[in-house]
């Protein structure tokens, strides 16, 4: 999956269903793991969240470690990454992207992509000869 495609979905369909902090530790995943082709990673959010975003409670302050837990439980719920295991380092997390998680994509517009994609394919094909 390109990057374009990504970002497309993840604002289009996921970070709807996301608060804000969902949505930062999910890129913060993301850019750790599948952007950089790798399908499980190890963060270990006690350190780590204070990259994250911000809160607006006090001035700047990272959110707290019991919030971040919350936040990949919640993540998890709704099946936007699965937790692994738990390690020294941190936590082994597997970050499922838009395409991948059943029912985040309406299936009319999975059809239009596939059609878009084929003519894009087809037309290339043309350009080469």
């Amino acid at each position: 999956m390109d990057n374009q495609n990504f970002f497309i979905e993840f604002v289009d369909f996921m970070a709807p269903k996301m608060d804000t902090y969902e949505q930062s530790i999910y890129l913060y995943i993301f850019r750790y793991s599948r952007l950089i082709d790798q399908e499980e990673v190890v963060i270990g959010f006690k350190s780590e969240r204070k990259r994250m975003a911000c809160g607006i409670g006090e001035q700047g302050k990272p959110m707290s470690e019991g919030t971040v837990y919350k936040k990949l439980q919640s993540l998890e719920t709704k099946g936007f990454i699965k937790i692994l295991a738990s390690e020294w380092s941190g936590r082994r997390i597997k970050l499922f992207l838009p395409h991948e998680i059943s029912g985040i994509i309406p299936e009319k517009i999975e059809e239009k992509n596939l059609i878009w994609k084929k003519w894009i394919f087809l037309k290339l094909k043309k350009i080469e000869k």
